[in-house]
């Protein structure tokens, strides 16, 4: 076990997270951009079970998206999200340390059991980047939609964004709209949600997800309208139900 100070979002020097991980000896997944280990810290007083991200520009990301990462984590505090405990950047070492999701994370839960499909890498966080970040460099209250919005089709499609399952279809942000805009949502839906859902269901969640992906941010809709929009789908749904 490792022993931190406490503080949140604090830099870790290496040497801690190497003791944390016994030298990131438990592999428990890739990652966004890298390999995930199990670790434990000393952390608020209290052993706390952590998840440590370590970069490997292998994985097709580097320097920046793991600053965009840190970034938005450092900005988000929310019960139903993972919470960011550190960071390290020493040397060639890039590492997020996150607190450990013991029943896993939303992306578990997209891939249906009997899948045999192995995910060889994924692409992370640049699938739920907004267009404009990639030209400005500058985060938003706005880019939260977007990113939402690209979980939403997550969700609707039973895929992983920018993550190919082996069956040729890769899902983006722009991919969707074009779907969307095309009148052919039903073609991506995933059979399991189809199956549960009313038509007109499935199209007012397929509406709100495709303006939370606007081009321009000032086109998107707030989180509040966002949340309004969907209590509302959900007593449709029950109807349905």
């Amino acid at each position: 076990m490792s022993v931190l100070k406490d503080s949140r979002h604090q830099k870790i020097p290496l040497k801690e997270i190497e003791i944390a991980t016994k030298n990131f000896l438990e592999c428990i997944g890739k990652g966004g951009y890298g390999m995930v280990y199990k670790g434990e810290l000393l952390f608020d007083g209290k052993p706390t079970t952590v998840a440590v991200k370590r970069l490997n520009e292998q994985f097709g990301q580097g320097l920046k998206e793991f600053l965009i990462e840190i970034q938005l984590l450092t900005s988000q505090n929310h019960p139903n999200l993972i919470s960011l405990i550190g960071y390290c950047d020493e040397g060639k070492e890039k590492i997020i340390v996150y607190e450990y999701a013991e029943h896993g994370s939303l992306d578990q839960y997209l891939r249906r059991l009997d899948r045999s499909a192995v995910v060889s890498h994924a692409c992370g966080t640049r699938g739920y980047c907004e267009p404009e970040y990639f030209s400005t460099g500058i985060v938003k209250k706005e880019s939260d939609v977007y990113s939402f919005g690209m979980v939403l089709y997550e969700v609707f499609c039973g895929k992983l964004c920018l993550v190919d399952d082996g069956t040729g279809f890769l899902l983006s942000g722009p991919l969707a709209k074009d779907y969307y805009l095309k009148k052919k949502v039903s073609e991506i839906v995933d059979p399991g949600v189809r199956a549960q859902m009313s038509l007109e269901s499935m199209n007012k969640f397929a509406t709100i997800a495709y303006y939370c992906l606007h081009d321009d941010r000032g086109q998107r809709p707030t989180m509040d309208l966002v949340a309004k929009e969907l209590d509302e789908l959900l007593q449709i749904q029950v109807l349905y139900i």
